[in-house]
């Protein structure tokens, strides 16, 4: 079988790591108004985030985006994907899995031998990329800065303004 994605490329899709190419005003509104896990995102937020990490955008033959995959990442041993997001109206089209894998595959990170995602209700479409259940997930612990987590010093002063 065919990967989804080789019809999308004959049609004239395209993958691009190019910055310049986002449509920031975009990537913001499916992050900040139509993704549950990053509503309310402020642009400057979101333009942070972009910069930041290796993002990937998919492009249909016109040049619009339809999606976005950020890889946070140190481009030696961890990466860590995110805020994937395929808009609406090109969902089940292969669109989501050929983002997910360009990334994955991406020069960058391409020899990192493990990525890491959250997702609360992807599973499947994620499995389906090779993804899995975390192996030892009680190897994995998290601070959170919203359950008032115990003592944490802060020794970085306060900016004056």
């Amino acid at each position: 079988m065919n990967p989804p994605w080789q019809r999308l490329e004959a049609e004239g899709w395209r993958l691009s790591d190019d910055p310049a190419r986002l449509d920031r005003h975009q990537v913001w509104r499916w992050l900040s108004l139509e993704s549950a896990w990053s509503r309310g995102r402020s642009q400057a937020a979101v333009n942070t985030s972009l910069d930041q990490s290796l993002t990937v955008g998919v492009y249909d033959p016109a040049g619009r985006q339809r999606g976005v995959a950020r890889c946070v990442t140190d481009r030696v041993a961890v990466a860590f994907i995110d805020d994937v997001h395929v808009d609406a109206d090109h969902r089940g089209k292969g669109v989501g899995r050929w983002l997910v894998c360009g990334l994955l595959r991406h020069p960058q990170v391409r020899d990192i031998p493990q990525f890491t995602l959250v997702t609360d209700e992807a599973h499947a479409h994620y499995a389906a990329s090779g993804f899995t259940s975390l192996a030892k997930i009680e190897r994995w612990m998290q601070w959170r800065r919203d359950t008032g987590s115990a003592y944490t010093p802060d020794p970085w002063p306060r900016s004056a303004g």
